[in-house]
């Protein structure tokens, strides 16, 4: 794949197509977190993300996407404030969360989305409740 680059726990992407195209592949969920370095909220999430990562690493895929950088990403995800989260499942948008996480809340919203693709009980994931497809 072009414009891929995998480095400590996360992914990182360099251009709309890399990112979609590691979607349609991805074996494991997908967590990306949209931010800038000028906001201050995104810097002090950015870092409770990153330590996250390295929690659930087993679990979830990382990325981090800095929309300055790569507008053309933030466009694509229709990203319209920072800092963004997108919860991702066999290219399904299951959750997304805007604005900024403490680390607890963070966990929190990583366990249910883990709970909601492998439900304890069930480990089928239903599509009915997610409409939106990103490819």
């Amino acid at each position: 794949m072009d414009n891929l680059n995998v480095s400590n726990n996360f992914v990182y992407f360099s251009s709309k197509e890399s990112a979609v195209e590691y979607f349609k592949n991805a074996k494991k969920p997908f967590l990306i977190m949209f931010y800038t370095e000028w906001c201050p909220d995104c810097q002090e999430m950015k870092i409770i993300f990153e330590n996250i990562a390295n929690l659930y690493d087993k679990q979830c895929i990382f990325t981090k996407v800095t929309v300055d950088e790569h507008p053309e990403i933030g466009k694509a995800f229709e990203i319209r404030a920072v800092p963004t989260l997108f919860f991702i499942f066999n290219n399904f948008l299951v959750d997304k969360i805007v604005g900024y996480l403490t680390e607890l809340e963070l966990k929190n919203a990583i366990n249910n989305f883990l709970n909601i693709i492998y439900p304890p009980q069930n480990n089928d994931f239903s599509y009915s409740k997610y409409s939106k497809s990103l490819v």
